[in-house]
């Protein structure tokens, strides 16, 4: 194999989810997979260009992995091939994706849990402040809260520095605009106290030394980056004693409101900016569970023994 022309494929590649947005352990892992599939290569003799290898080249490399690693670990792996050959024919540097419509190896994930009311309370207390960092922290966690968006889609929001109401956010009508790592918008509501907290955020970011730039975000140094953004919700959930808080978790909180009190999933399905039912099963899986728990406590409280 090539392997300065396969590191230069990766450096591209890198670059690629840099500028979508992903987060740096997600960019990490993804290039750790491409790492392991020349590796791979390596260790049965083989070194094809990008270009020649096949549909079964990657079927055979996630059999090898499923040996010796658990299948939650290869189905990573999988999506990170999935989409590394799809940037690399986009890019035209295959006519095909060989990993197109390799299947994910069947993982039984728990279902992600849920923040709790209090937490939530306790991190927004933890941003409480009149700073600029607090008051961007507290609009960041109230537009997470209400949206439920990925990390990429909040990273990714931007404005007219000299006319914000034309940018992605049109407080008038308490609305965001957020777009999917493929570039899709959607529109969601805000509620009035995260409008209230992005027009106090605003009001401070007017006044920023770096007011000029079209990310909505800033920092001291410029817009806020992915690394940015995981460090600020893990140092204010810290500061709160909240344990294991994450965009991921508020993102399912989000899901499991809006079903429990009775909203439609497909309906959730377009607000989360899903294209398909898989986690919308998972996240309905996940409030029948809690409901019937639920249930067996009401009239079911035990033997009295």
């Amino acid at each position: 194999m090539n392997m300065h022309r396969e590191y230069e494929l990766a450096v591209l590649f890198e670059d690629h989810m840099v500028n979508r947005g992903y987060a740096a352990n997600t960019i990490e892992q993804y290039l750790r997979a491409v790492r392991f599939l020349w590796s791979y290569f390596d260790e049965i003799g083989r070194c094809p260009a990008a270009r020649e290898i096949s549909a079964q080249d990657i079927r055979e490399f996630v059999i090898y992995r499923l040996r010796t690693h658990r299948g939650s670990t290869v189905a990573v792996n999988t999506g990170a091939l999935r989409l590394f050959f799809a940037y690399l024919e986009s890019s035209g540097v295959i006519d095909r994706s060989p990993a197109r419509n390799i299947s994910l190896p069947i993982t039984h994930k728990k279902p992600t849990p849920i923040v709790l009311e209090s937490e939530l309370k306790r991190i927004l207390g933890a941003c409480a402040g009149v700073g600029f960092l607090d008051l961007r922290d507290m609009a960041i966690i109230r537009v997470f809260m209400a949206t439920g968006a990925r990390r990429s889609e909040l990273i990714g929001l931007r404005i007219d520095p000299d006319y914000y109401s034309s940018g992605d956010l049109e407080l008038k009508e308490g609305i965001v605009k957020l777009r999917d790592v493929a570039g899709v918008t959607r529109r969601c509501a805000l509620d009035p106290r995260t409008v209230r907290s992005l027009r106090r955020y605003l009001q401070a970011r007017s006044r920023h030394r770096k007011k000029g730039l079209p990310n909505l975000w800033l920092t001291h140094k410029g817009g806020l980056t992915p690394t940015g953004l995981q460090s600020l919700v893990k140092n204010r959930a810290e500061k709160a004693g909240v344990r294991g808080f994450s965009s991921r978790r508020v993102r399912a909180t989000f899901a499991h409101r809006w079903l429990q009190q009775g909203g439609n999933p497909g309906d959730l399905m377009r607000v989360l900016g899903l294209r398909n039912r898989k986690m919308i099963d998972r996240y309905v899986e996940g409030v029948a569970g809690q409901h019937s728990v639920t249930v067996a406590r009401k009239h079911f409280g035990g033997y009295g023994v």
